[in-house]
């Protein structure tokens, strides 16, 4: 049986809400312990069918790649992309 996913309007009411609530949640995520996210982080990642190319990676490859990517961000954050500017970006292209 597959799940139909219903999108709203981005300006809706029922869109606004679960948006609210996903920032609750993402704020109480966030204060678990490092472990927690770890586990929590992992999980959602192999929910995620279309990683390609990571796809291909053993899961201890895969582990060691996100780390490596996430201590070259916290290392060098101004050659991250600003997140309004991102947000625009994505936005954008949506419209294209």
């Amino acid at each position: 049986m597959s799940e139909v996913l219903l999108i709203d309007e981005p300006n809706s009411h029922s869109y606004n809400d679960r948006m609210a609530n996903a920032q609750d949640m993402l704020g109480q995520l966030l204060n678990l312990p490092e472990d927690k996210r770890t586990e929590l982080a992992l999980a959602l990642l192999d929910s995620v069918d279309a990683l390609d190319p990571l796809e291909e990676l053993t899961s201890d490859q895969f582990r060691e790649e996100i780390r490596r990517r996430a201590e070259a961000a916290l290392c060098t954050p101004e050659n991250g992309t600003d997140w309004a500017a991102l947000r625009s970006d994505i936005s954008q292209a949506s419209r294209d």
